[in-house]
């Protein structure tokens, strides 16, 4: 067991690796506030998390008002959060500590469009910050280094500009993309809401613009387009649900690129079985009818839903293909196939694999097109 002193400090020291230690301080008094009460726990803790070499004592226990960095928040600029928001929605205190101020959990609609589910496992984590009055910005926005798009004029876009701290977007950042966390930003004279999705703007814009590095300074001037504005609607409904669909989009992501590595070592009968075996797990996901803002994903569900019902895809190539005067014929090669087969059967066989491939694309198209959107980008 590892020994700690007084303080709750280990006395031989855990270096940290590239993450600017700094940046973690209200973790690390978290981490010692736990250590303190159990100090078991440093052993369970040392491979979870990288602690800064000689740790300094902080007055235990902590007390949260000595961390400056983050604004806390108050129960008159929740309430505007509120308004802007379906009344289904549920709003609690995260962590405001970090910086991470309420959760906002997200109710959905059941699958029998029946009834609304209180619960479904659907979160958004957000930053607050409000101010009065809000000035808005022209930003020129200059279009893409593509060969098609770089005689284009830059596009004008009106923004509001926004001070995260620094450490803030270090630790967003070390998150990862799964769990998207939105700065919301509040005009209390107007009581308008305007958001932005903080793991995209990271990746998409404050990393690439600084050659992949964080700068020095405490706090990161970020721009929220104006049109980014919350409001108990639709389209809210649609855009802060398609965000917190993100972590069931990657799994899922995950789970086709390894169904298509399956497919791919079968043929004949086999590959179809399995195929049709796949799309019954695949279409009991969740996210195929309310992610109405990406028609591609929708246009997949319905794949898969003949797939697993008949055990072939597009109904409309295999009425194409039963007028060819050959179509019955077992003439036909195909890679997914040991001997030749009729045309049907061939087709059935490429339709499939070329629905695995789709899904391939779906996760690209993902990353680079929809995480871009609703950000202060030429084509956001």
């Amino acid at each position: 067991m590892a020994k700690i002193d007084p303080h709750g400090r280990p006395h031989q020291p855990v270096y940290c690796s590239a993450l600017d230690s700094n940046s973690f301080e209200p973790i690390y008094a978290w981490l010692r506030t736990i250590v303190q009460t159990c100090p078991t726990c440093i052993d369970q803790l040392q491979p979870l998390a990288e602690f800064r070499a000689n740790i300094p004592a902080l007055p235990l226990p902590i007390n949260w008002s000595t961390v400056p960095s983050y604004p806390k928040s108050k129960l008159e600029i929740v309430a505007m959060v509120r308004q802007a928001l379906p009344h289904t929605w549920q709003i609690s205190e995260y962590l405001p500590q970090l910086g991470l101020h309420i959760n906002i959990e997200i109710a959905g609609v059941a699958i029998n469009q029946a009834e609304i589910q209180p619960w479904i496992g659907e979160e958004l984590l957000c930053y607050l910050d409000w101010t009065t009055p809000i000035e808005p910005q022209v930003l020129e926005i200059p279009p893409p280094h593509h060969p098609i798009m770089r005689n284009l004029e830059p596009n004008q876009l009106e923004v509001l500009p926004m001070n995260i701290p620094t450490s803030l977007l270090k630790i967003i950042h070390s998150l990862g993309a799964s769990r998207p966390v939105l700065a919301l930003l509040i005009d209390q004279q107007t009581k308008n809401v305007f958001w932005v999705c903080l793991n995209d703007y990271i990746d998409k814009i404050n990393l690439p613009s600084q050659n992949g590095q964080f700068n020095d300074a405490t706090y990161t001037t970020i721009f929220i387009p104006a049109k980014n504005r919350l409001g108990n609607n639709d389209l809210t409904i649609d855009i802060l649900g398609f965000y917190a669909k993100r972590p069931k989009l990657l799994a899922a992501f995950s789970a086709f690129r390894a169904q298509k590595a399956r497919l791919d070592s079968l043929k004949d009968t086999e590959l179809i079985n399995q195929a049709r075996i796949f799309a019954r797990i695949n279409i009991h996901y969740d996210f195929w009818q309310t992610c109405r803002l990406w028609k591609p994903i929708i246009q997949l569900y319905h794949k898969f839903v003949h797939l697993a019902d008949h055990g072939f895809v597009d109904p409309k190539m295999h009425k194409k293909a039963q007028k060819h005067e050959h179509y019955d014929e077992p003439i036909w090669e195909s890679k997914w196939a040991e001997k030749p087969v009729n045309l049907v059967d061939s087709i059935t066989y490429s339709d499939i694999i070329f629905c695995w491939l789709d899904m391939e694309q779906l996760a690209v198209s993902y990353e680079m097109h929809c995480r871009s959107w609703f950000l202060p980008t030429f084509s956001g």
